[in-house]
């Protein structure tokens, strides 16, 4: 009972944004792990699976990553575009790319999809409804050009 009582007083020494700051911390290890599990139980698979539906939680041997669009903001708008009423935590959308096979799950693609997304958000293909959180711009459909920019 006393690895309780000290992880008790351990949690009312900290803030909100530090228990906030370890919790996102041991979420993106969690994310890392699975993404190796994936990795280790397909390495000695002849078949592919069936691809997973976004937003559902599969077991981990199920996963399957995907043909990669052509670069980042594309990956961001094909994933975004399955569920275009969809609001998503960063985290939540990064461990979803690397589901994908569409990121690695290093700090450096983090830092890179963060800094893209962020873009998206000033280019207005994004909008951040508040910290953390991404969705889909609403756009006027008439506006855009066949590759996805505003037309002069």
């Amino acid at each position: 009972m006393s690895g309780i009582n000290d992880l008790v007083q351990v949690i009312e020494g900290m803030s909100e944004e530090d228990l906030t700051r370890e919790l996102d911390a041991l979420e993106e290890r969690a994310d890392l792990i699975r993404f190796a599990l994936t990795y280790i139980r397909g390495r000695g698979r002849t078949t592919t699976p069936a691809e997973p539906q976004i937003g559902v939680r599969e077991p981990v041997s199920q996963i399957s990553p995907r043909r990669p669009p052509q670069n980042r903001r594309k990956a961001i708008l094909a994933l975004m575009g399955e569920q275009p009423d969809r609001t998503w935590h960063y985290r939540d959308f990064r461990a979803e790319m690397i589901r994908n096979g569409w990121l690695e799950p290093d700090a450096r693609a983090d830092h890179a999809l963060g800094v893209a997304m962020g873009k998206m958000v000033k280019d207005g293909l994004l909008h951040r409804p508040e910290r953390g959180y991404y969705r889909l711009a609403p756009t006027d459909q008439a506006g855009l050009g066949d590759d996805g920019s505003a037309e002069p």
